[in-house]
């Protein structure tokens, strides 16, 4: 069986309806590598499957998304300077990034990612004022 590399789909509006989307260059990577992209969906159904996911987890990768809701690292960003807030996505990357490092799964954060990785290891995100 081939390692799996979790993916953490994107949740956006299309023609009014949430739908779960990660783009295909990403996956087309990861099996080129010879790995098996598992991609977890958003809706809030899919938290009592998070453990049969993460079981054979072999490696996170985190893109993609809008802001991280600032209470996780206490950040001072207001209201209107946030885009696409999901509160769903940030509890399941979370979740997936924190038994990743614990397990010591190789993670890749790429955007939204890095700055998620930087925040669960108590960095900040602030926005720059001119």
């Amino acid at each position: 069986m081939k390692p799996r590399v979790v993916v953490v789909s994107r949740r956006f509006l299309r023609k009014n309806k949430w739908v779960n989307w990660v783009s295909e260059a990403h996956v087309s990577l990861i099996m080129s590598e010879g790995l098996q992209p598992v991609i977890v969906p958003i809706p809030e159904e899919a938290e009592r499957h998070l453990t049969g996911y993460a079981e054979r987890m072999a490696g996170l990768l985190m893109v993609e998304g809008g802001d991280i809701d600032p209470r996780y690292y206490k950040g001072d960003s207001p209201p209107t300077e946030l885009d696409e807030l999901d509160e769903l996505k940030d509890n399941y990357e979370f979740w997936f990034c924190r038994r990743a490092l614990k397990r010591g799964v190789p993670i890749l954060g790429i955007c939204r990612g890095i700055q998620l990785l930087n925040v669960i290891q108590g960095g900040t995100l602030r926005t720059r004022t001119s």
